[in-house]
């Protein structure tokens, strides 16, 4: 099963991508990725939403030498307010009360941020809206939680004004090659979509339309098809 699902939500990606082009100064630059120790030039980030209600708050509560918060405690940002576009999209997504962060995420062109997880625990979900996401982007994964490597791992089929859930416990990476910078707003919370919606998605993705379907794969997927029928 991929580790990651188009929740196939339209939206108009270019005018938000014009709001979003408006908080170019107030970006955070990230020459490193702090929260994981990694290199990466060409990162920068602005919070929507934060622990503080400071729109440069775009690292994890302890980096700023805080206890993690609960996600009540979460405010949101002068950002927020400013982008009227980006929080009706936010706000058609996830119910904003119950997320932690909501962050803009600006990655350069020719930038890259090497593989990482974003957590040890097994799920770690977050609300994946790529706003502008040019020919030349890439957002790799691994298919479980060991590291990236060509058996086991997926290129996610992102594209301009698509939206995906994705699980970020699982190791990742991304890239732009392109000449234009790429813009994604990443909301750590859970979609506003009820569990028979998500699952019938699920079940489309990844072509499964009955309990034996399920079956076989997680057969296929466990023991490499040994003992499944080749004809």
């Amino acid at each position: 099963f991929c580790p990651y699902l188009d929740l196939k939500v339209a939206y108009d990606a270019e005018a938000i991508a014009e709001e979003l082009e408006s908080l170019h100064e107030t970006l955070v630059p990230r020459a490193r990725h702090l929260e994981y120790g990694l290199d990466s030039i060409g990162w920068s980030a602005l919070a929507f939403r934060s622990f503080d209600g400071h729109v440069g708050s775009v690292e994890l509560e302890t980096h700023y030498g805080k206890e993690l918060r609960r996600r009540d405690e979460f405010r949101p940002t002068d950002a927020w307010q400013s982008c009227p576009l980006t929080a009706g999209l936010v706000e058609t997504l996830a119910d904003i009360d119950a997320c932690r962060r909501v962050r803009l995420l600006c990655l350069g062109p020719g930038a890259s941020v090497p593989e990482h997880r974003d957590t040890v625990e097994n799920v770690s979900l977050i609300l994946y809206c790529a706003v502008r996401y040019p020919v030349g982007c890439n957002f790799v994964i691994s298919d479980s939680s060991s590291r990236i490597d060509a058996k086991s791992s997926w290129t996610i089929p992102l594209r301009s004004g698509s939206v995906f859930a994705i699980n970020v416990a699982r190791h990742h990476r991304v890239d732009n090659l392109s000449s234009e910078r790429r813009l994604s707003i990443v909301i750590e919370g859970l979609p506003r979509r009820s569990e028979s919606d998500l699952l019938e998605l699920a079940r489309e993705q990844n072509g499964l339309s009955c309990f034996q379907d399920v079956t076989r794969a997680n057969f296929t997927k466990r023991f490499g098809g040994i003992g499944t029928r080749s004809s």
